[in-house]
């Protein structure tokens, strides 16, 4: 950094280093390096530098530097669809509440109490081996949906149980004997609202936050399945009819759309740049004709103003003056074609890359010497 600044100047003029906006980033990265170091002193490590570090291999690949350049401008573009896809998702957060707010927290509960009519001790509602995250959601009775008698029996043994409960008389208990094989679970017959939903509370369509946040994961396709499943449980098997069009909306439609715009950008970039290669190539032909024509003219001009002009002693003083500055100029020159070369791209590029590597393969308890090279490697690349 420090080195181009010195050969390219650090403002004023096009050639600059401030009027590169690459350079911009790495002069904010290298910032970003003097901030770790401040916030190290108040007792706060927040490694800002590191984050930031592989943004550096942007500045040096050109083809990366026009991809970046090209998202950029497609931001905007970007940010129409982005707007698009948000309101269709809040259409169907709103359905999704309007139609199943609440819903999700259906349990098959017990109809009578167990302990005090058969001095058995059961869970309030029907638990599955899995426990929250595959609940056994329900439907009230005359509903469509997956009801309280369709429990899986209990099994004992690696054996289903099928015997009812025992009836209770004046004889007592009749019906199943005490070591039977009782199937309990008949007994949660009672589908109501309980106090959580299912995956802890994370599925559910009680407001229109949760709905946004499910509607997201039917969006990536990952685990959609199991929140459609527990719809058509407590719902209608037809609710299928709201899943898919989300999920072949958000997924392949609003991707294509903005794969679409990406695309489109690029195209009219390339033509950007092709057209703005041929005009500077019909430049440099045009420049080049007219310093052949000028360049004899010029010629002629110093030479009679050579014979004409005679120089006095002040003029050597002067030039004793300008020597200094025309060794700077000199050494900015050949410091500028340094800089500027390939082979310095690649040396910054390969501190770079090791400096990422060596973040990459970083461990607890690692070695102080190891921590030393890093460092040495991000101070070269700094400079």
């Amino acid at each position: 950094m420090l080195g181009k600044m010195f050969a390219m100047g650090l403002y004023g003029h096009k050639e600059s280093y401030l009027c590169n906006r690459w350079n911009r980033l790495d002069l904010l990265i290298n910032l970003g390096e003097f901030f770790d170091f401040f916030m190290d002193y108040l007792g706060l490590h927040l490694q800002v530098s590191q984050v930031l570090g592989p943004l550096r291999l942007i500045s040096r690949v050109a083809s990366m530097r026009d991809i970046v350049s090209a998202l950029l401008i497609i931001f905007p573009m970007l940010a129409n669809v982005l707007c698009l896809y948000m309101f269709v998702v809040h259409i169907f957060g709103v359905i999704g509440v309007q139609l199943w707010a609440g819903r999700l927290r259906n349990r098959c509960f017990l109809g009578e109490d167990p302990t005090a009519m058969y001095n058995v001790s059961l869970s309030p509602y029907y638990v599955t081996k899995y426990g929250e995250f595959q609940p056994f959601l329900c439907s009230p009775e005359g509903t469509s949906g997956r009801h309280c008698s369709e429990v899986p029996a209990n099994r004992e043994n690696d054996q289903t149980c099928s015997l009812a409960p025992p009836a209770p008389s004046v004889f007592g208990f009749t019906g199943a004997g005490t070591n039977a094989c009782v199937n309990w679970n008949a007994l949660y017959n009672v589908c109501r609202a309980g106090a959580q939903n299912p995956n802890n509370g994370a599925t559910n369509f009680d407001n229109i936050g949760f709905a946004w946040i499910n509607i997201f994961q039917v969006v990536t396709l990952e685990g959609w399945s199991n929140i459609m499943f527990y719809v058509m449980h407590v719902y209608s098997f037809w609710s299928f009819l709201y899943f898919i069009p989300v999920a072949i909306m958000g997924s392949f439609i609003m991707m294509n759309v903005c794969a679409v715009v990406i695309a489109t950008q690029f195209s009219d970039n390339l033509e950007h740049l092709t057209l703005q290669q041929t005009r500077r190539e019909d430049s440099a032909v045009l420049v080049k004709w007219l310093r052949s024509k000028w360049t004899g003219c010029l010629a002629v001009i110093r030479r009679r103003a050579s014979n004409r002009v005679r120089r006095h002693d002040d003029d050597s003083r002067a030039d004793d003056l300008t020597v200094g500055g025309h060794i700077w100029g000199l050494l900015r020159t050949r410091l500028e074609k340094v800089v500027k070369s390939k082979i310095f791209d690649w040396l910054v590029m390969f501190a770079v890359f090791l400096s990422i590597l060596t973040l990459a393969i970083e461990h607890h308890n690692q070695v102080r010497r190891r921590d030393s090279c890093r460092s040495l490697l991000d101070d070269f690349s700094e400079m």
